[in-house]
């Protein structure tokens, strides 16, 4: 997604347990979710809005991130069905350093391409430098 843009509205709704409060949510539903451990390897938060898209956050300070294939994965369970599927997935790079955005988007687009599974080419990726 070079040189594009996105907004988005800010959820109100913290979601504070276990990645099994997914299933509790629906495909409008807008909210921020904080892993409270790491069992979804390469992802650090998780943003729902409510027009349908789901951005899976990535934060780094260095050169390099883990891959979030696996973290992907799973997250895309812990959803109903319908919601997982109903829902754009994105992932965002969030970094404090612009020289480091080319090669993280880089390196993630490489790690998300020839996948399988149900995620395989549903997931944009993007960057966000703050």
């Amino acid at each position: 997604n070079q040189d594009k843009l996105s907004s988005m509205k800010p959820a109100r709704n913290l979601l504070l347990h276990t990645l099994d409060v997914m299933k509790t949510t629906t495909f409008k539903d807008a909210w921020y979710w904080l892993p409270a451990s790491s069992k979804l390897p390469g992802i650090d938060g998780v943003l729902a809005n409510s027009d349908g898209n789901l951005y899976v956050l990535q934060s780094t300070i260095a050169a390099t991130h883990s891959s979030c294939w696996n973290g992907l994965q799973k997250l895309w369970k812990a959803f109903k069905p319908e919601v997982a599927r109903e829902r754009r997935w994105n992932v965002v790079v969030v970094v404090v350093d612009r020289s480091l955005v080319d090669d993280l988007l880089l390196a993630a687009t490489k790690d998300l391409q020839g996948r399988s599974g149900p995620l395989a080419g549903r997931v944009s990726i993007w960057a966000c430098i703050i």
